[in-house]
């Protein structure tokens, strides 16, 4: 009940029996240990990271389809969000619940709306451009290039992780710094239900 789980509509079911076996108690004699932990603060740091490592599943899949959208839509303007938008309901829908959908659209309006963005997107777009740089590949949302520079953007749907998502982008401005021969801008933008944000 209330699982990740229940989007997948699985049923109950057995496989296998269950078998019992009777152990032998050991004769030897037993001796109690005592155990303290050394509280080294290294417990909590671990406990920290596996709790921020766990997504939520749907938060997690709303995010991909939200870039989904952005990658797929042939161009920054309103008149292709439609076809953009049944792309990527027909990919997601399974996994998020019903109004989602609704709210990932109403986000790219936004954006398509949003003057700066459209200003920075004004030149040759590259999409989901990969590339390799000191032995580490990544993917960049979105890399635009303008006479004099390039423009670095990385789409994000929260800003739960705001300084991750600052050092990810660096990296990326650092990389193509060394590739290009212009000067280059890299921009986070969160893609907010009610405001965008470079």
């Amino acid at each position: 009940k209330d699982s990740s789980f229940s989007l997948l509509c699985l049923t109950d079911n057995e496989i296998g029996a269950i078998t019992a076996t009777k152990i032998e108690k050991s004769m030897q004699a037993t001796t109690e240990l005592k155990y303290e932990k050394m509280k080294l603060g290294l417990q909590e740091e671990k406990l920290k990271a596996e709790k921020s490592e766990k997504q939520d599943f749907e938060a997690m899949h709303f995010g991909l389809a939200l870039h989904y959208m952005l990658e797929i839509i042939e161009s920054f303007k309103h008149e292709h969000i439609e076809d953009a938008y049944w792309a990527m309901k027909n990919r997601y829908e399974i996994f998020l619940e019903p109004h989602r959908c609704e709210e990932i659209k109403k986000r790219v309006e936004g954006l398509l709306s949003h003057q700066p963005f459209l200003t920075l997107v004004n030149g040759k777009v590259f999409k989901e451009q990969p590339i390799s740089f000191n032995g580490e590949l990544k993917q960049i949302d979105l890399l635009v290039e303008h006479e004099d520079k390039w423009i670095i953007i990385d789409y994000k749907s929260s800003q739960s992780r705001k300084s991750e998502h600052i050092a990810q982008v660096v990296h990326y401005k650092n990389a193509i710094t060394k590739i290009v021969d212009k000067d280059v801008e890299a921009y986070l933008c969160y893609v907010r239900d009610t405001a965008i944000e470079l």
